[in-house]
């Protein structure tokens, strides 16, 4: 990569399009990252990534809520869920159980 004193600045921007339609979602997260070189060049990484929203009362939730990582892991292994699935607000599986966790904890 580039040493700190070969970049002048750096632009990051992430855009997240959540759409609220009945069917199936999808949550769209665009991000890109520009850095202007010391030589006058530019350096861009974009990034597109796609996570499937599903309902907040599906079973993979209840499963979460409920502490089961056994019913979790098998849902994983089935292909019934992916870590990157998300809620109708955008938080993956990964941030639910996080959240929980902090609910209980406190």
């Amino acid at each position: 990569m580039y040493g700190d004193e070969d970049v002048m600045e750096t632009f990051t921007g992430i855009l997240t399009l959540l759409p609220k339609t009945k069917g199936e979602n999808i949550k769209i997260r665009a991000s890109f990252a520009q850095k202007k070189m010391a030589s006058g060049s530019f350096s861009s990484l974009p990034t597109i990534s796609f996570h499937a929203v599903i309902p907040d009362n599906s079973k993979v939730f209840q499963l979460i809520k409920e502490g089961n990582l056994d019913g979790l892991r098998r849902m994983l292994q089935d292909g019934q869920t992916s870590l990157t699935d998300c809620d109708t607000c955008g938080r993956s599986l990964l941030w639910v159980k996080f959240s929980i966790q902090r609910i209980h904890t406190c």
